[in-house]
This record gives structure tokens, C-alpha cells and sequence, in this order.
């Protein structure tokens, strides 16, 4: 949830609601520690994922945010909105997709059944999941041996980075 994020990063929420005025939510967010390591210097060129491509199953702003970072690392990108979506896009792109990306927190799709026909299409694919950091309990259905990865929200392009490399 946004509360969830900005309290994990120790921000703050408040709201403000006047009958007849409207409302008003305010967000603050520690200033972000920058890193100025060139975070794809030799990533690209020396990834264990080739010319292959990275399919993410999130909401669309995340879908959009991940596609970002993946096309700064040098990786291209495949998306979908909805688990059976993922598995027409994945089946359709089966030579193409090294690594599967996919949202815990997603409530309105049963994200198990998503991972199971996708690991039954292909039993050694790479699948990190994503899941917010209140959110551990829906973890307990994966076991290691299955996944590639757990990345928690918010993460940086760093972070991605490294999980993508260390899922090979």
C-alpha cells in the first residue's frame, strides 16, 4: 500500500477534510541518499540474460516504472495487466523471456495459479517476485528452490540490478 511505502521509508501522511472544501492528502519523504554509481556500466554487455527479454506482471505504473529501469540497464521488457495475460504473452514469447517478474501484492489476481502455469510452460525459469514489505505472509506459498528472488518495494534501479544478476 502507499501508507506502507512511505512509512517503510520513514515518511509521513496526513490528510485534511473539510465538509463543503474538500480534501487534501499531503506526503513527505526523507531527502533520497544518492548514489552516483553508474549503476550499467558492463551490466548489459555481461548479463547472464543475453538478448532475452525481462516480462513483468505488476499494475501498469509499476509495469512502467520496472520497463524503465530494465531499458536502462540494457534489457527490454514485455508487460501485462492480469495473470492470464502474462501466461498468453509469456506462451507467445517463450524463446524470447529469460526472467519473469511478478507482484505479490496484487490482490484481484490469484498470482499463485499465474506462477504454477508458468512454471509447468517452463520448469527453470527465472521468476523473482515483488512484495511489499508488509505484505511477508504471501511468501509462504514459494519455496526458494522456485524462485529466483524476493524484491521488496520501494527499490532503487541498484537493487533491481543486482537481484536480476544474482538470479542466474
Amino acid at each position: 500500500t502507499v501508507k506502507g511505502i512511505v512509512l517503510n521509508n520513514e515518511g509521513a501522511i496526513a490528510f485534511d477534510s473539510k465538509p463543503g472544501k474538500g480534501s487534501s492528502v499531503t506526503t513527505l519523504l526523507p531527502k533520497a541518499k544518492t548514489d552516483r554509481t553508474n549503476l550499467d556500466a558492463g551490466f548489459a554487455d555481461s548479463t547472464w540474460l543475453d538478448s532475452k527479454s525481462v516480462l513483468i506482471f505488476t499494475e501498469k505504473s509499476l509495469n512502467n516504472l520496472i520497463s524503465l529501469m530494465l531499458k536502462k540497464l540494457g534489457i527490454s521488457a514485455l508487460t501485462s495487466l492480469g495473470g492470464n495475460e502474462c501466461v498468453k504473452t509469456y506462451k507467445e514469447n517463450i524463446q524470447t523471456v529469460g526472467l519473469v517478474i511478478l507482484d505479490l501484492s496484487i490482490a484481484e489476481f490469484n498470482m499463485e495459479k499465474t506462477f504454477r502455469t508458468l512454471k509447468e510452460l517452463s520448469p527453470d525459469l527465472k521468476v523473482i517476485l515483488l512484495n511489499a514489505e508488509e505484505q511477508k505472509e504471501e511468501e509462504k506459498f514459494y519455496t526458494e528452490s522456485e524462485i529466483s528472488g524476493i524484491l521488496i518495494k520501494p527499490f532503487s534501479i541498484k537493487d533491481l540490478a543486482n537481484k536480476i544478476e544474482s538470479a542466474k
